[in-house]
Formats: C-alpha cells, structure tokens, sequence
C-alpha cells in the first residue's frame, strides 16, 4: 500500500522522519524540497491541509503549534502522526482526541505491553528512563516555547512510564537542571 504523505513544517525532526522514510520501498515516499525532492509546496497551512492528493500528514513543528495543525489537518479529513508532545494542558488534548485516537504505533511498545501485560518479566514495580546525550538546550529550543526539555524530548519517558502503567502511574518523579536562561 503506497501512502501519499505529507509533511507539516520542516524542522530537523521533520528531516529525521523523511530520512527514516526513505529507508522503506521508494514508491510513493516524498522528501523535503531540494534535499528531499518534494514535488509540491505550499504556501499555507490551509492550502496544505486541502490538497486531495495528501492522505496522512506528519507533523514536526515546534511543539506549541501541535494542537491547531492536528485539529487543522483532521478536520480536513486526513490522517495525522503528530511528533510528541500533543499539547501541554488536557483540554487541548480533548480537542484533538475529539477528532482523532492517539496510539503508540512503534512494534516495540506493543512488545513491551505484551510482556509486561503476560506477566512473563514479572510485575513492574518502577520505570527508570534517562536520556544518555548531552543536549545545548538554549540552541535548540528558545526560551520563548513554553515547556522546555520535558515536553521536548521528556515527554518520551512520562509517556513510557504511563504505558507500562496503564495511563495511571501512582507517582512520578523528575530530575533535571534550569538551564541559565531560565
């Protein structure tokens, strides 16, 4: 089955996603303008969200524009892979639930849940997850999007920790340093 893509903003996560792309069977995969020879742009979310050729978008935009391109895209009748995190309050995740289900579609979250559900590693007592790379925070997120690392890249962990709990972790506990800008 040959899925007709498209790709919503171009930030380096959008990059990674057209590259991973790639590695499957060329047909009917775009990529990025020049670098990924995308056959067609647009100049607006709208335009964009209305082409009939267009029937799953990914969308890798800075994390507080998540929600009003989810709702845009799904009410426009297609389907979305939105990059984490959805949204940073629960009403704007109602808002988009409202018109579509989130699921966790990597095959080794659906193994891990198979394990952890047939009991066959034992209960889960605690989940420990860390990012092991550095990261310079200030070049890549400015300090005006609201959330910083934690619903970057964090969210990665609290979203794992809720799966092997379903949705419902008794408590969670978060390290981390304030970066100097605050």
């Amino acid at each position: 089955m040959v899925l007709k893509w498209g790709i919503c903003s171009i930030g380096k996560i959008c990059s990674d996603f057209c590259s991973a792309l790639k590695t499957l069977p060329s047909e009917g995969h775009q990529k990025f303008a020049t670098t990924f020879y995308i056959p067609k742009t647009y100049s607006s979310y709208e335009q964009f969200a209305a082409d009939p050729e267009i029937e799953i978008v990914y969308i890798g935009s800075a994390h507080t524009e998540h929600v009003r391109l989810s709702i845009q895209i799904l009410k426009a009748g297609k389907h979305v892979l939105c990059e984490k995190p959805l949204a940073d309050t629960l009403e704007d995740v109602k808002l988009v639930y409202n018109l579509a289900v989130w699921s966790r579609c990597f095959p080794l979250y659906h193994r891990i849940k198979e394990e952890i559900t047939s009991k066959s590693i034992g209960e889960a007592q605690m989940v420990s997850a860390r990012f092991f790379k550095k990261f310079n925070y200030c070049e890549r997120i400015k300090t005006q999007i609201r959330g910083g690392f934690l619903l970057d890249s964090g969210i990665y962990t609290v979203q794992l920790a809720c799966l092997v709990y379903d949705e419902d972790p008794v408590s969670i506990k978060a390290v981390g340093e304030v970066a100097e800008s605050g």
